[in-house]
């Protein structure tokens, strides 16, 4: 996980635990599994840290407008690899296959 100046030894704890949780409730079942569940942890880690910089009391509009967009970036890319978890646990929305298409399928309707 991404280190951040506002930590310390009991958030680093805290927040190992907790990533340690999310990795356990995902259930990866095998190695690709993992790196996707574990790619999403620490992107989930790094888009909230984003938050909270810019959040922050003594951050400049420029400053806190970059972290907004980081924060943005990451949310995107979290999404990205969940839904690729997802497709590879089976849970996500079957690929579409078409084998054979006919004419006549428009001519009914």
């Amino acid at each position: 996980m991404p280190a951040s100046p506002w930590a310390n030894a009991t958030s680093d704890a805290s927040l190992s635990e907790a990533a340690i949780a999310a990795l356990r409730e995902m259930g990866p079942q095998d190695t690709v599994e993992g790196m996707l569940a574990g790619q999403f942890v620490a992107v989930h880690c790094s888009s909230m840290d984003c938050f909270k910089r810019a959040a922050s009391a003594g951050a400049s509009p420029t400053v806190r407008d970059m972290n907004l967009r980081h924060a943005e970036k990451l949310m995107a890319t979290g999404l990205w690899l969940l839904e690729a978890l997802e497709r590879c646990q089976g849970k996500g929305p079957a690929p579409w296959l078409i084998t054979r298409a006919t004419q006549g399928l428009c001519a009914a309707a």
